[in-house]
């Protein structure tokens, strides 16, 4: 007998049901890697060369603080995600977080919507294979060569299926059942506009009074429609043009996101006087990757080594989530434009867009307040742009009516 008793063998057998769903369910599945679906601004030259003609007129317009206003105005995930792997549906609109999935573009999108990561640049392909190869030509591609797999936000995602995307495969999703936004009718709410509105009310006091405020009538005007727009009550006494507060103030609010996004896999360099503390860097070739080793002198090293993977630190003040959706929705507020404007867009850069105008045709509308679109041509004292030409990435070369070259 054994010192365990006497033991039964058990078997049960699963109802065929219970074993098709088993099947459904993802094997040696990948987590989401959240910083997967962190992309940058969107920047393009759709023509190269363009001269007016009959009424047309070439137009520069920038939006007013684009990512403060996506810190203050748009929606953020709260709290710790549920993590999704069964039974996902193909309906984005049930989710919010982020979302890796397969998706396939349509063939013929003007402006696509998806950003890739692909030959260290930030791409917007239709075909996967075709921008993988630099292909020069037509696309023959099968769907299952085009589609596009990644992680993105659930709400880029759905913009993408109302361009005509179709969700081939969800395969895991972070859906955040908590979300803070400001409200613009109470003026409460939103995860960063407490801090948005202190650093704004300092940029904006510091900025002046609009040219157009003459007289007292218009000031108090002025103070009264920016109160009612941006909840935000300036003080007259400290409205005064002050070049060096306001671009703190400016540092202060296009810089603060940036800090959920930081990379935490840098490379790290310290100053090495003991050859145990060498030698122990040297050996711990699982945990940490020297780079690089400079002698200072005889007895004076410097290091510079990289955390591997498995080992890098957390920093507690880093999200990825937060980052991702914040050039998410800035991503989203410039494609909204360029997508009217179809191709009349000239040339665009993550918070600019230069674009033909001709009478009887949408211009987008312009604003003075966080969010709006300035009209940088008439900024300048020129009433519109006469030609274009773009070499490369933020190169420009516009010619004003007047004679006047703007560069």
């Amino acid at each position: 007998m054994s010192k365990f008793g006497n033991m039964t063998e058990l078997k049960k057998s699963l109802p065929m049901d219970i074993k098709g769903e088993l099947a459904k369910v993802p094997h040696n599945l990948n987590p989401l890697v959240p910083r997967e679906a962190f992309f940058g601004g969107r920047t393009n030259g759709i023509k190269l060369f363009h001269e007016v003609k009959g009424g047309e007129q070439i137009k520069y317009v920038d939006f007013c603080s684009l990512y403060p206003y996506t810190n203050k105005y748009c929606s953020y995930p709260i709290g710790h995600p549920k993590v999704l792997t069964c039974n996902l549906s193909h309906d984005m609109n049930k989710y919010y977080g982020l979302v890796r999935c397969t998706i396939l573009p349509p063939q013929s999108l003007l402006n696509p919507v998806l950003p890739m990561k692909i030959h260290n640049k930030l791409m917007f392909p239709l075909c996967r294979t075709c921008v993988t190869e630099k292909a020069t030509v037509k696309c023959y591609h099968y769907e299952s060569e085009r589609a596009l797999t990644g992680t993105w936000v659930t709400l880029e995602v759905e913009k993408a299926i109302e361009k005509g995307y179709k969700l081939m495969k969800v395969e895991i999703v972070w859906h955040f059942e908590q979300r803070a936004q400001y409200d613009q009718v109470t003026k409460q709410g939103g995860l960063f506009t407490d801090y948005v509105n202190t650093f704004l009310k300092v940029k904006q006091e510091a900025s002046g009074w609009p040219d157009w405020c003459v007289t007292e009538a218009d000031r108090q005007r002025y103070l009264t429609e920016y109160a009612a727009n941006e909840g935000i009550t300036l003080e007259q006494s400290k409205i005064e043009k002050n070049p060096g507060l306001r671009a703190l103030a400016k540092l202060m609010l296009n810089s603060f996101w940036g800090k959920f996004g930081q990379r935490e896999d840098l490379v790290k360099t310290e100053i090495v006087d003991e050859p145990s503390r060498l030698y122990d860097l040297m050996k711990s070739y699982d945990e940490t990757e020297v780079k690089d080793v400079r002698f200072i002198n005889d007895e004076i090293l410097e290091v510079h080594y990289k955390d591997k993977e498995n080992f890098i630190y957390t920093n507690s003040r880093v999200n990825v989530v937060i980052a991702a959706f914040t050039t998410c929705h800035a991503r989203l507020r410039l494609y909204d434009v360029i997508d009217r404007l179809n191709d009349r867009v000239l040339y665009f850069d993550t918070d600019s867009v230069v674009y033909i105008s001709r009478p009887g045709e949408w211009d987008p509308p312009t604003g003075d307040y966080l969010g709006d679109l300035t009209n940088e041509t008439s900024s300048k004292g020129w009433k519109f742009y006469s030609f274009f030409c773009h070499g490369w990435a933020q190169k420009l070369c516009l010619h004003s009516r007047y004679g006047q070259d703007g560069v």
